[in-house]
């Protein structure tokens, strides 16, 4: 079982300080002019035109230094704005000669104990600390006050002013205890003197806020930001980069306590904002990109991570250098994403690097250090050099309870850490009471909804499994499994198709398999979670495929103008893209990457669009007790996962769940180990070598067929004895496999003793009930391949390139040289008497045949599609990729990239497609012909009720874990359909016109497409029973 660590990553606060402005007297003529250009400046300073503010400023100090000299008290202002200017552009170099001059001058005019030496010594704290050069800046900052407080009074609103950037720098350097009673004292004084409805006070807020999230009061930073966000707003406006401070420390603290679907908005507007306000090339900036880089690594979006740490370290190298500690943060969080996709000497060079800075610049005492250490410590684990990690750990735990305290949830994460290091050197008794303080830690600091609490579960989980004290595994479990549900409504809320995807694939596939594999180490004991698994098993099974592909259909629903537009948009979009993605990359639009993050944020605001109008009424979480079974009808849920016994192994185990309607608990069945299976479709090519059933010659072997049916189908007998109607949903590589060929010890079919319903959830039996309509019937054959070009034809240039181009897309060698042999697909003559002759069953059908039967026609139907669409056809499917391909393509090893989209590498061959399968492209017509899954995907086929794909090999497609086959049959499920007839390999076009002509005589007959397919299926096993090849690889999948 996997043992989870805690990688601390670390936020960047936005924090505001303040310098003060002196005002001036309007006493001469000849200063009206230098008034003017001051007031200028002002204004450019408010609105964050700086470059123009700084011009004007120089021309304003110019122009004062030729009317008056360097020794007037409003050179010094002039000067020390000027200085505010550089430092606000990050031209830090020029900056402190101007703080310097202008403290000098200010104290050869007023003396040390006038307020202005006061101010130009704050002026000279808050440099230094945007510099990171914090003992400085405390020293400055520390004088300021006590001018401040002497010269003008406690009550002046610059006292409340300076008191705030006092605690602000004690509050970097660790020192929360002081920091905490100046924020306090700075916010009274603050809405003494300048009222509530200042943006001072919002600001004051602000940083208060940023305090309580720090020590891991989250309740009283929530309200805080939430004020100063409010008042933010009100006093400056959203376009001011005050504004997107507020909301980038708001969706910090969601974030940091879990409420994602809150956070990302957040991040996103804030980074928006400071691209507007500031630009791309100021230092708050590379924060908000690293954030936001912040966010995606903690939910396991590592590809949208990275980009955006580089980003931010380029940024940040250039404005604030490589000894800042927001430059080191930033490398922190960097070393724990190469760390986290398995690049550890990356790591170790960032985090030693790091380490070494924070302890230069902040001290060993600051918990920054600890963070930094302890991170440190985990790489060292990962590697296995367990005594370096250890007295790293320890000294990190020191260092967060001295700095931080025990009820910090940072003290509950290296306590977790270094449990996790005595785990790993067997040493579990002291890891156990480790873990349980963690989970007590986690509770009270972050609350039991917190990702980071089902993590401490299934950390304390792992432990007890290990040591076999499975009554205490139960409870946690049980527990777990409740807190890993609600993550689903929850995550869901916000996330795209692509977010929900790797959420199940990183996180929920695993924390719901865990029942799973207690089960199988328990020997199947306990009934409790024998009922959570199976429903664990409803719950994950198709779960991305339900949860996305009625969201555009649900909204269209409301009949609202603004929310279809959306849609539309969104449709359009989509679509556009998907054509692009077949393209090789060097001949996408430069503005592809531009276009999917456009894409991204529209998906993003129909999902929250989705979640407002239907959110409360979603329920991701099957129940097998609702299940519509009757009488003595069985459901069969095949599972697969990895088996972890203390560690985690290299077994991967397939497990049957089984149950009926008046069954108190299901059935578990352990079945085999996946290799047992693999072997046979590793080493046979041929469908008949593989299902053929015992004849006269070979009744002495046991044939293959026989081989496959003991691992899979014999151990369930005893319960399926007394079924004759089973529905059964296959996992894994048992999609691969036609169950109704398959022979028992009597030698008869499995479908021949069974009505066998294939399903791809059980969960879903007798949900469409709707019976297709025989009437509204599509049928496309006898499709006219070739194509010859007009020369009078303009030429399209974006038809220039197609995926038939794309070495990325087809993966290797083997699948170029693939399918068409010479380059062409040939006509399929049994496809058309196919289609005729189903046209003479059902007169009503429209045909749509030789070179009518194009894309670009297909296409057409989406919105309005028929009942049943019958498509005879080739189709194709390309393995998956090799992996060498994208360390070619990317330049370096990447593994953290997944692999291109399935639904690109599966399709159907229409109207004129040759041309473009031998030539890569066609630049003559707007459609190729050569229709893609992702393609169908797209498509809007609701009204289609079945689709028949009397083609080849139309349900091959990669297996990605619990949602199936990726290939021709999820596409048409994406697109609405609910019931798909396929083949699992090429039949011949004579037993294919047999199979059909028998499926459709039957259906007009007794008007159920699911009975009529039964029935043909009988005739067809019984006259080609030594022939399986022919027959068996007809499925219905439902």
């Amino acid at each position: 079982m996997k043992r989870f660590s805690f990688t601390i990553l670390s936020f960047l606060f936005f924090v505001t300080s303040y310098s003060q402005q002196i005002e001036i007297d309007e006493n001469t003529e000849e200063f009206q002019e230098i008034l003017s250009l001051y007031n200028k400046a002002k204004e450019y300073k408010e609105k964050e035109s700086y470059d123009l503010a700084i011009t004007t400023y120089k021309e304003v100090i110019r122009q004062f230094k030729g009317y008056y000299s360097d020794t007037h008290q409003y050179y010094c202002v002039f000067l020390s704005n000027l200085a505010s200017l550089y430092e606000s552009t990050d031209k830090y170099n020029l900056a402190l000669p101007l703080h310097l001059k202008s403290l000098e001058k200010t104290e050869q005019i007023f003396g040390k104990e006038h307020s202005k030496y006061g101010i130009c010594l704050n002026d000279l704290a808050l440099f230094y600390m945007s510099r990171g050069q914090l003992n400085k800046a405390l020293f400055y900052s520390k004088q300021a006050l006590t001018n401040i407080s002497k010269s003008l009074g406690k009550e002046n609103s610059a006292y409340g002013i300076f008191l705030n950037n006092l605690a602000l720098l004690y509050e970097k350097t660790g020192q929360f205890d002081k920091a905490m009673p100046l924020y306090k004292e700075s916010l009274e004084n603050t809405e003494k003197t300048l009222g509530k409805d200042h943006s001072s006070y919002g600001t004051s807020l602000n940083n208060l806020a940023n305090l309580y999230q720090i020590i891991g009061e989250y309740d009283k930073a929530l309200s805080l930001y939430l004020e100063a966000l409010k008042i933010t707003e009100i006093t400056i406006g959203k376009d001011h980069s005050s504004y997107g401070i507020s909301l980038n420390n708001l969706a910090n603290l969601y974030q940091y306590i879990g409420e994602y679907s809150k956070a990302l908005p957040l991040l996103l507007e804030a980074l928006e904002n400071i691209k507007k306000t500031l630009g791309k090339n100021h230092s708050s900036y590379g924060k908000r990109l690293n954030n936001l880089a912040n966010f995606y690594q903690e939910i396991g979006q590592y590809e949208k991570a990275m980009p955006l740490y580089q980003k931010a370290l380029e940024n940040q190298q250039k404005t604030l250098g490589k000894n800042h500690p927001t430059y080191i943060i930033t490398i922190n969080n960097l070393a724990l994403l190469y760390k986290s996709i398995g690049q550890f000497n990356k790591a170790l060079t960032l985090y030693h690097e790091s380490l070494e800075v924070s302890e230069k610049t902040l001290g060993k005492e600051h918990p920054s250090y600890g963070i930094r250490l302890n991170n440190l410590a985990l790489a060292y684990e990962s590697i296995e050099q367990y005594s370096i990690a250890l007295s790293m750990l320890q000294e990190g735990l020191k260092n967060s309870k001295k700095s931080l305290g025990k009820e910090h949830p940072s003290y509950g994460k290296s306590l977790n850490n270094l449990a996790l290091v005595y785990e790993s050197m067997e040493q579990n008794d002291k890891a156990l009471s480790m873990y349980i303080e963690v989970l007590e830690n986690t509770k009270r600091s972050l609350g039991k909804e917190h990702s980071n609490y089902i993590i401490s579960l299934n950390n304390l989980i792992s432990l007890y499994q290990k040591k076999r004290q499975y009554s205490k595994v139960l409870p946690l479990l049980i527990e777990a499994n409740i807190h890993t549900q609600s993550q689903i409504k929850k995550n869901f809320a916000y996330q795209t198709r692509e977010e929900k995807e790797k959420f199940i694939r990183n996180k929920l596939d695993y924390n719901l398999s865990i029942t799973s594999n207690f089960n199988y180490l328990t020997n199947n004991s306990y009934p409790e979670t024998i009922s959570l698994a199976t429903n664990n098993i409803l719950t994950t099974k198709n779960l991305l495929l339900n949860a996305t592909k009625n969201i555009l259909n649900q909204l269209e629903k409301l009949n609202d103008t603004t929310i279809n537009k959306k849609v539309t948009a969104f449709r359009s979009k989509e679509t556009y893209l998907n054509k692009q993605l077949q393209l090789p990359i060097a001949s996408r639009v430069t503005s592809f990457n531009k276009e999917q993050s456009n894409l991204e944020t529209l998906e993003r605001e129909i999902v929250n669009l989705y979640t407002q109008n239907f959110g409360e009424d979603v329920n991701y979480v099957k129940d097998y007790k609702q299940t519509k079974l009757k009488g003595d009808e069985l459901a069969i849920e095949f599972t697969y996962f990895d088996i972890y016994n203390k560690t985690r192994t290299d077994s991967t185990i397939y497990v049957a769940y089984l149950y009926k309607k008046d069954w108190e608990t299901p059935k578990v069945i352990d079945l085999f180990e996946e290799q047992q299976l693999t072997k046979y479709f590793n080493s046979i090519t041929s469908a008949n070598q593989l299902y053929k059933t015992r004849g006269s010659k070979s009744s002495r072997i046991t044939s293959i067929a026989d081989s496959i049916y003991q691992l899979v189908w014999q151990p369930l007998e005893k319960f399926t004895k007394d079924s004759k109607t089973i529905y059964y949903s296959p996992d894994g590589f048992l999609h691969k496999i036609p169950f109704a060929a398959l022979p028992n010890e009597e030698n008869k079919l499995l479908g021949e003793v069974y009505e066998l319903n294939q399903m791809g959830n059980t969960a879903d039996i007798k949900k469409y009930n709707k019976q297709p309509n025989l009437k509204d019937i599509v049928l496309i054959g006898g499709v006219d391949y070739t194509y010859t070009p007009d020369s009078n034809k303009n030429v399209n240039e974006a038809q220039q390139f197609s995926i038939l181009e794309s070495e990325l897309l087809l993966g290797n060698e083997d699948n170029i040289k693939r399918s068409s042999g010479s380059g062409s697909w040939s006509y399929l003559n049994g496809t058309k008497q196919e289609v005729n002759r189903i046209k003479e069953l059902i007169p009503q059908s429209k045909v749509l045949n030789g070179k009518e039967a194009t894309e670009t026609a297909f296409k057409n139907l989406s919105g309005n599609s028929p009942s049943v669409l019958h498509i005879a056809t080739h189709g194709y499917f390309f393995p998956d990729l090799e992996k060498k391909k994208d360390k070619r393509i990317l330049g370096e090893e990447k593994p953290y990239v997944h692999a291109e989209n399935p639904l690109l590498r599966s399709g159907l061959i229409l109207a004129n497609a040759n041309y473009a399968w031998k030539h890569g492209n066609n630049p003559y017509e707007e459609e190729d012909g050569i229709l893609t899954a992702l393609e169908i995907s797209n498509l809007d086929l609701k009204k289609t009720d079945i689709v028949i794909l009397s083609a080849c090999e139309t349900g091959l497609g990669d297996i990605p874990s619990s949602e199936g086959v990726y290939g021709l049959q999820r596409a048409f499920k994406m697109a609405g359909v609910n019931i798909i007839i396929m083949t699992l390999w090429e039949v011949s076009d004579k037993e294919t016109a047999e199979f059909m002509d028998l499926f459709y005589t039957k259906w007009k007959a007794i008007n159920n497409p699911k009975k009529a397919f039964k029935e043909a299926q009988s005739v067809m096993m019984e006259k080609y029973r030594k022939y399986p090849e022919k027959w068996a690889a007809f499925v219905l999948f439902e």
